[in-house]
């Protein structure tokens, strides 16, 4: 736990650490995690509460011929897209990069999408800018990397 965010992490990988590179999804930084409460906050209502951990699909069979992390897509129908919401951005209206889980049918997170582009592009052109969005699987490994460019 570091600074109020808890990471919730698959059992068997490792976390990483925001100084040794980047790497998104499972494992990733605190700055992704979900978080639990204000320090110095009051505690939360006795009684049953909402979990607020992500549910990831279980990493499928190897398929031969299928690019690792592609076989995720054998199993889905459709595939659901929920923008996490970011409280500076709400709360300032500064742009901040943008992340998105990926869902299957049933709410479990397939995927992790990170935007990466230039805070003077964010603040200056709004949707027209230049962006890669980096989309990893529940094991942290960049799977596609989605260029735009303006």
């Amino acid at each position: 736990m570091a600074d109020g965010h808890i990471v919730q992490q698959q059992p068997g990988y490792q976390s990483t650490d925001q100084s040794q590179g980047t790497q998104y999804g499972a494992g990733q930084p605190t700055q992704y995690g979900v978080q639990t409460g204000q320090p110095g906050g009051p505690p939360p209502p006795p009684g049953p509460q909402p979990s607020k951990q992500v549910q990831w699909m279980t990493r499928p069979e190897t398929i031969p011929g299928c690019p690792p992390g592609l076989e995720y897509l054998t199993q889905v129908d459709q595939l659901l897209v929920h923008q996490q919401v970011e409280l500076l951005e709400v709360m300032t209206g500064w742009e901040t990069c943008n992340k998105y889980q990926i869902k299957n049918s049933v709410g479990q997170q397939v995927y992790f999408a990170a935007e990466e582009s230039d805070m003077c592009m964010r603040q200056c052109c709004g949707p027209n800018r230049g962006f890669n969005m980096h989309i990893t699987d529940n094991m942290g490994q960049v799977l596609y990397v989605l260029s735009m460019y303006y």
